[in-house]
């Protein structure tokens, strides 16, 4: 933790950065979380979007860090940010015409482009492919998306010496029988087992 002037800024082992800003506190606003490409609402919610304290903490100018919860989502680009939606809890991610995974409702992703029927969307870091539109909602507001998760039963406890950066969300599964994992640092990949909790 680092403390300038009245407020205590959570500094912590990153996936993307040796280190990186993960909450700030003052009196006025309490705790402020985020990660990579989210900031966490009053309700404990995610707002997806890119902000100016995703990066190294060598490039963060820690003089003019957001006071105000209002402050920090208003620096909180939404363009392009979305979410998987449907109505029977999942949507198929498609690649070359061909089913490659389902993804679960509410699972953040990036509107790369739109056509009459598809989306072209990024999952994290590397994950790309297409959806049908229906299933894609605009805007980055993600309001207790983890408990459909965790009713899919898709979310684990990770041990304690891994550290809350090496923490996978489960948002889907790829046909071959692997899960769609998304850090809080915005890296996402495939693994064969629920191993991680956020």
């Amino acid at each position: 933790m680092l403390c300038i002037g009245t407020q205590t800024v959570t500094i912590e082992r990153s996936d993307r950065y040796d280190w990186a800003i993960y909450a700030i506190e003052n009196e006025e606003t309490g705790k402020i979380q985020f990660g990579y490409d989210y900031v966490v609402d009053e309700n404990g919610g995610r707002i997806y979007g890119n902000h100016p304290w995703n990066g190294p903490i060598s490039q963060i100018d820690f003089l003019n860090l957001p006071k105000t919860r209002e402050e920090l989502m208003a620096s909180v680009d939404q363009t392009c940010w979305g979410r998987v939606c449907s109505d029977d809890g999942s949507a198929w991610l498609y690649r070359e015409g061909e089913i490659v995974a389902e993804l679960y409702a509410a699972a953040p992703v990036q509107i790369l482009s739109t056509d009459e029927e598809w989306t072209q969307i990024q999952i994290g870091d590397r994950i790309q492919g297409f959806v049908r539109n229906e299933n894609v909602q605009a805007g980055g507001s993600f309001e207790n998306e983890y408990s459909y998760y965790a009713s899919m039963g898709a979310i684990n406890q990770s041990s304690q010496s891994e550290g809350d950066s090496m923490r996978k969300l489960i948002i889907g599964q790829k046909t071959d029988g692997e899960y769609i994992y998304l850090t809080r640092d915005g890296i996402s990949g495939y693994e064969e087992y629920y191993a991680y909790r956020y």
